[in-house]
């Protein structure tokens, strides 16, 4: 009986976080694979429900900036609020394993893969 409740409690978990992501894909940890029109520049970042992280590294520094995010599946915009800045972003595609993203203003693609 106790090895059914846990069995039960398995499948409720994974069809919770399975309906999660399927509300907000964006949900997760990512890698930046390539920028277009730039190069020397990394990045990864990991999406929460409320919050983003992410994580540069450029010229051999690292650097952790936090802030929040408001995703518009509708429309496929993205945009990023920390302390220092705000970016808005045009979904161009979003899967389960790569996102690539075109900053409103520069028009730069940023090309993702989950990790």
């Amino acid at each position: 009986m106790k090895n059914s409740y846990i069995f039960i409690l398995l499948i409720f978990a994974i069809s919770s976080c399975s309906k999660k992501s399927a509300l907000n894909p964006l949900l997760g940890d990512w890698k930046m694979k390539e920028l277009v029109n730039n190069g020397n520049v990394s990045d990864k970042t990991t999406f929460t429900d409320d919050s983003i992280i992410t994580v540069i590294d450029t010229e051999g520094k690292s650097i952790e900036i936090k802030g929040i995010y408001k995703f518009d599946r509708k429309n496929k915009s993205l945009e990023i609020t920390t302390r220092s800045y705000n970016v808005n972003y045009k979904i161009v595609s979003i899967d389960d394993d790569h996102m690539d993203l075109e900053d409103a203003q520069s028009k730069k693609i940023f090309k993702y893969i989950r990790y």
